[in-house]
């Protein structure tokens, strides 16, 4: 049970290097403590890319809590009919953590879930999942609660839910606009509660399917549109309904360099299963204005595939065998492997997205964290796989080959559409003694845990990928003592025993300085005061956990708070934890 730290890599303040995975820390609980506010809402980060927002007044006295992340997969989909997981389970210590008025649980809204329903669930012991209502705009998704127990991120493919009465309705699809549904007046004997559906084709992961059934393979695909009432299949009109669905015309360009040659075929999918039938001659349709204007009084599913006229027989297979794919929510993946320019035993993996094109993503990613320091070998092979097919909340896990140990946190990243999905390793010959006198080559192996996947077999991994690192020969120079704090890692014991240390001998107007000095404001430092009147020491500590609250990597804060009371004018302070806590200052 790992923290996660979900942070954005394109922000101008990150640094790879405070990413709390990369070191090898016995601390896996992230304590919050919530400050009593009348005047402001606090904002503290959870893990998973979790965001919590403390209104004023939520909580009338001082709250502490831990808060971690569970990356097994014996929480999986489906929850009701959300599908696909796209986050970790967050879960609170003690069990059920409650405020005095509602909070808000958020998390950011990536670009991409606009074609995407996404639902945040509570659950108190991880069997019975309930779904919270959810408020969404355009940068956050967000729930409000009282009671903190577990959590987690579901989605599915987006959904139009409308009800239609005898007056009739039209209906566009917010997946894609082109999609419009004419139902007209007395369509309808009685109201009904209808679900319209859209997948729109991913052209790089068709091109993907066929050359895996062969390179002569040429189709371009309408996006698939489904109607149903959600108790049956299909739905039966009165009249006859109006469906207008995109030609495939900018795939077709690419696929196809003469239209003349080709085809457009009518695809229906009765039964809502996959199995799509040729329907072109019995369908009622016309093609204008690069629209399929299409009649029907049964609708279910429909699509439309431009093909080779030699191959128009062919066009309900080649729907078939993408309809799962694009369906399942699969997308195109690259699994990248970079070594640190400095250190060449720090290696990066990243899992990144391909969104229908080809590399440009891939080489934007290598650019940017070449700018961090993490770059291919020169000796190595390429640094990034072939194209995997994966579905968000699928889990890719990480082995070393033999005669080199692996040194990490995690050995597994559960990838989740639209976020960053990188994760480190520290990579160790197994024989290196204190030099390696010569440069080693070994392997990264990437595999697939099927039960993340729903693949329930006798098979434990899925291999999809080797990627090559070269560790060169390096002479590592003697250590020697620094004028500075070293000892970066301080679990949360020991921590708490320092702020206590401070509590009992920082003066109330050195305090209030010290808070300044760490980067507290005014209003955090009032609220605090105005929470433990006349208890100068509790102030103190309070300010202390309000103040590593808001650091990335807590096990850094102790570096940290020394630099500070340096900079607040407290050496006396500084030679005092000296005393009390020497391994402070011992060499590495």
């Amino acid at each position: 049970m790992a923290e996660v730290n979900n942070i954005a890599m394109n922000a101008d303040n990150y640094d790879i290097e405070e990413d709390p995975y990369f070191y090898d820390s016995t601390e896996d609980e992230n304590e919050i403590t919530v400050i009593p506010s009348q005047r402001i809402t606090r904002i503290y980060t959870l893990p998973a890319g979790y965001i919590l927002k403390v209104p004023p007044g939520s909580a009338k006295q001082g709250i502490q809590f831990t808060v971690f992340c569970e990356t097994n997969n014996s929480i999986g989909p489906p929850l009701k009919d959300f599908e696909f997981r796209q986050s970790d389970v967050i879960r609170f210590k003690p069990n059920k953590v409650m405020f005095d008025n509602p909070v808000f649980l958020t998390r950011k809204r990536e670009l991409w879930q606009i074609n995407r329903d996404m639902v945040i669930m509570i659950s108190d012991d991880g069997t019975q999942w309930e779904e919270l209502p959810t408020f969404m705009d355009s940068e956050e998704l967000s729930v409000s609660v009282s009671r903190l127990t577990m959590f987690i991120a579901i989605t599915r493919p987006h959904k139009d839910m409308f009800s239609i009465d005898e007056g009739g309705a039209n209906i566009s699809s917010e997946t894609d606009k082109q999609v419009v549904l004419d139902i007209p007046e007395a369509a309808v004997d009685k109201c009904k509660s209808l679900s319209l559906e859209v997948h729109v084709c991913d052209s790089a992961l068709i091109n993907d399917v066929f050359e895996d059934k062969g390179n002569s393979i040429k189709a371009a695909f309408s996006p698939m549109v489904y109607l149903n009432t959600g108790d049956t299949k299909h739905v039966n009109f009165r009249k006859p309904v109006k469906v207008n669905i995109p030609l495939p015309t900018e795939m077709s360009q690419i696929v196809f360099p003469d239209l003349k040659s080709t085809e457009v075929r009518i695809l229906a999918d009765k039964e809502n299963n996959g199995n799509w039938k040729d329907v072109t001659n019995q369908a009622s349709f016309t093609c204008e204005n690069g629209l399929i204007k299409l009649e029907r009084e049964t609708f279910s599913g429909y699509s439309a595939v431009r093909v080779q006229r030699e191959d128009k027989d062919k066009a309900a297979g080649y729907c078939k065998a993408i309809t799962k794919y694009t369906r399942d929510g699969n997308q195109r993946v690259k699994i990248l492997l970079l070594q640190h320019t400095s250190d060449k035993q720090k290696i990066l993996m990243d899992i990144v997205e391909q969104r229908g094109q080809k590399v440009e993503l891939l080489y934007k990613r290598m650019k940017l964290l070449r700018k961090k320091g993490y770059r291919p070998y020169y000796d190595a092979d390429l640094p990034y796989s072939e194209d995997v097919r994966i579905r968000s909340g699928d889990t890719i896990c990480n082995e070393v080959s033999e005669g080199f140990v692996l040194r990490t946190r995690k050995n597994r990243k559960a990838f989740y559409q639209g976020h960053e999905n990188h994760w480190f390793a520290y990579v160790e010959p197994l024989d290196a003694g204190d030099r390696l006198k010569s440069s080693a080559v070994g392997f990264m192996i990437f595999y697939r845990d099927r039960e993340s996947s729903g693949i329930d077999d006798n098979n434990e991994r899925e291999p999809l990928a080797e990627l090559q690192f070269v560790l060169p020969k390096v002479n590592r120079p003697k250590s020697r003592r620094p004028s500075t704090p070293v000892t970066q890692h301080f679990d949360l014991r020991e921590r708490r025993k320092l702020f206590q240390c401070l509590a009992g001998k920082t003066m109330s107007h050195e305090w209030k300085n010290l808070a300044r000095t760490l980067g507290l404001d005014e209003c955090e430092i009032d609220e605090i005061e105005y929470a433990y009147p006349r208890d100068k020491p509790e102030q103190v500590y309070k300010m202390l956990l309000c103040w590593e609250n808001t650091l990335k990597d807590k096990t850094k804060s102790i570096p940290t708070l020394v630099k500070g009371l340096q900079e607040a004018g407290l050496p006396w302070l500084v030679a005092e934890l000296k005393q009390r806590f020497p391994e402070l200052y011992k060499s590495k």
